[in-house]
């Protein structure tokens, strides 16, 4: 079905887009029940192979795949505008989606899933991005994978080298500047939140970041239609699980120079026993998971790289195990865990204030008892 809409269609002016024409969540159903002989799926996970033994088979000699189970249970109103993997397997690949029943525009990044993938996530150095440098100054730089995956001029599009960035930020323009036939603007309070699992949580912390700092969106409508600018509501909401850092302490304070100014927000959620989230500095609220207990909230997060690595190698089979995304929300989906689906991002950012403040005066308090047991009894 994604094949079929790669060319042609009634939009296909929008030489930025992989699809010509959105996909509502009833055409994916529909695609999945008649050709899910052509799938298999991995024991235990969410992830599906090409099924070569089903020559000749049809649809209804198999069961229904878990995929079809969880697209039945949703009744949004919502539609995949992109998805694209043109270059499956030598670029990053992500998806957005318009839900008009949520308000929202989803815009999701794939994690880790090819070897070009794991390239980019070993290349742990740092580097200065241009447009980034515009907003944050030249002492913020970022992870170097990520960025080239992001920001590198590797997509042909019509005659025109682009990168990942620029074509996320054309769609984002022409979802935004979509107008009714009464010249109203129909997603212009639409609120816009990245997501994604892994690199694709490093790759949607790093766009909404660069996004909410240059305020592309603004810029690229100004230019071509005139002073009239199409907002995205503020902030930009980032949700991200297992991801690795992006940046060092200049990136994080410039992260939370746009937290302040009210144009960012981050949920980071992490497994306990989950190296890759682990690592140096991290932005934003941080949920802490666990395998049998209540998730702590708090915000931001700096781990001692030795500390973390000594716990997971007590349990070196359950590495892999405490990464994968089915981990996590089955740690979500725990009752300790239930009140997590009813917050709203503001109030994440209240819990994770109110803790630090109370962690604060909880040290402050037993240092006035140490001190006076020291001075009243020796």
């Amino acid at each position: 079905l994604l094949c079929l809409t790669k060319d042609g269609g009634p939009l296909d002016e929008f030489q930025s887009r992989a699809l010509k024409y959105p996909i509502s969540y009833t055409n994916l159903l529909e695609f999945l029940k008649k050709n899910r002989q052509f799938f298999k799926q991995k024991p235990g996970k969410a992830t599906y192979l090409f099924n070569s033994e089903c020559e000749g088979k049809l649809p209804y000699n198999y069961p229904p795949l878990s995929i079809e189970m969880n697209l039945t249970e949703i009744h949004d109103d919502a539609e995949v505008w992109e998805f694209d993997d043109r270059f499956h397997g030598k670029d990053l690949i992500y998806a957005i989606i318009v839900n008009r029943t949520r308000k929202r525009v989803n815009l999701s990044f794939r994690g880790t899933a090819s070897a070009n993938d794991l390239m980019m996530d070993i290349k742990f150095l740092f580097k200065r991005i241009e447009c980034i440098t515009k907003f944050a100054g030249k002492d913020v730089k970022v992870h170097k994978g990520f960025s080239e995956y992001l920001f590198s001029n590797n997509s042909k599009v019509g005659q025109k080298s682009k990168s990942k960035y620029e074509c996320i930020c054309e769609n984002l323009n022409t979802i935004y500047s979509t107008r009714d036939e009464q010249g109203n603007e129909i997603y212009r309070d639409f609120e816009l939140t990245t997501t994604g699992h892994s690199l694709g949580g490093a790759l949607a912390q790093l766009f909404a970041y660069t996004f909410a700092g240059s305020k592309e969106l603004t810029d690229l409508n100004q230019s071509t239609q005139g002073p009239e600018h199409i907002l995205i509501p503020k902030p930009i909401t980032v949700i991200t699980f297992a991801s690795p850092t992006i940046g060092k302490k200049h990136y994080v304070k410039s992260f939370q120079k746009l937290e302040r100014d009210g144009e960012l927000r981050h949920l980071r959620v992490s497994n306990c026993g989950d190296i890759i989230p682990g690592f140096g500095k991290h932005c934003g609220v941080s949920i802490h998971l666990y395998e049998v207990k209540k998730a702590k909230i708090k915000y931001g997060n700096s781990v001692i790289i030795i500390r973390r690595l000594m716990r997971s190698c007590r349990k070196p089979a359950k590495l892999l195990i405490n990464h994968n995304l089915q981990t996590y929300l089955d740690r979500i989906s725990l009752d300790d865990n239930s009140y997590l689906l009813h917050m709203s991002i503001e109030d994440f950012y209240e819990v994770s204030h109110a803790n630090a403040v109370f962690k604060r005066q909880t040290m402050r308090q037993n240092m006035i008892r140490k001190f006076a047991r020291r001075t009243f009894l020796g």
